[in-house]
C-alpha cells in the first residue's frame, strides 16, 4: 500500500472524488456537472461511478460515505460555491483522512 503523498493522491483523493461523484449523481446531477464541479474529466467520474477503481479506494470512500464526511462538500457544490471553496475543503477533508490512517 502507498504511504505519504502517494498514499494522498493514489487513494485519499480518489475516494472523496468517488465519494462526492456518487452523492452528487444520487442527487441528480450528470457527470458533465459532476465533472465541472470537480474539475475533473468527464471520464474521470465514469469510472468512479462505475465502480472501476481499486478497492482500497472502493473501500475509503465507503467509509467517508458512511460516516458522513463530505456531507459539507456536497452541500457547498449544491449551493454553488466557487471551484476555490470546493477544493479548499476537499483538501482539508484530504488532511483529516490522510492524518487518520497515518
Amino acid at each position: 500500500m502507498p504511504t505519504g503523498c502517494s498514499k494522498i493522491t493514489k487513494i485519499v483523493l480518489p475516494a472523496i472524488r468517488r465519494t462526492i461523484s456518487l452523492e452528487l449523481s444520487e442527487s441528480g446531477f450528470n457527470q458533465t456537472e459532476i465533472a465541472k464541479a470537480l474539475g475533473l474529466a468527464q471520464a474521470a467520474v465514469s469510472k468512479y461511478l462505475s465502480g472501476n477503481c481499486s478497492e482500497s479506494i472502493i473501500k475509503l470512500s465507503d467509509e467517508i460515505r458512511s460516516e458522513g464526511l463530505a456531507k459539507g462538500i456536497i452541500a457547498s457544490i449544491k449551493s454553488g460555491k466557487d471551484r476555490k471553496e470546493i477544493d479548499d475543503e476537499i483538501d482539508n477533508l484530504c488532511a483529516v483522512l490522510a492524518a487518520r490512517s497515518a
